[in-house]
Parts: C-alpha cells; sequence; structure tokens
C-alpha cells in the first residue's frame, strides 16, 4: 500500500460507524485525551464506552 492509500484507509477506518468506537483505543498514544465541546475529557476507553453505549451513529463520512 502506498502512502496515499494508507493515508485513505486510516481515514476510513475513523469514519466508519462500526470500527469508531475502537479506533482511539486501536490508533491513540497512552496519553490521549478526547476533549468534548463541553470541555470534559475523557481517554480512548471512555470514548469507547461512550460510543457503544447510549450514542447511535448514524452516518460519518470524510
Amino acid at each position: 500500500m502506498n502512502d496515499k492509500e494508507t493515508i485513505i484507509s486510516f481515514l476510513n477506518g475513523f469514519a466508519n460507524p462500526k470500527k469508531m468506537a475502537s479506533f482511539f483505543v486501536d490508533n491513540g498514544t497512552p496519553d490521549f485525551l478526547l476533549i468534548r465541546m463541553s470541555g470534559n475529557h475523557f481517554d480512548e476507553k471512555g470514548f469507547k464506552q461512550m460510543i457503544t453505549s447510549d450514542i447511535v451513529q448514524e452516518k460519518a463520512e470524510i
């Protein structure tokens, strides 16, 4: 896979609703923090719990 294909594959993984829950767990650094618009923050495991619980993602695209 060339660089362009690698980047496109990475972005498509992020935009895939079935993979987004694990995207940051699989690709984040140990010190990763997601800052929500409310100012609350959490790590990649907190993001995975949030996105797989009450949230229903209908569409995501790059």
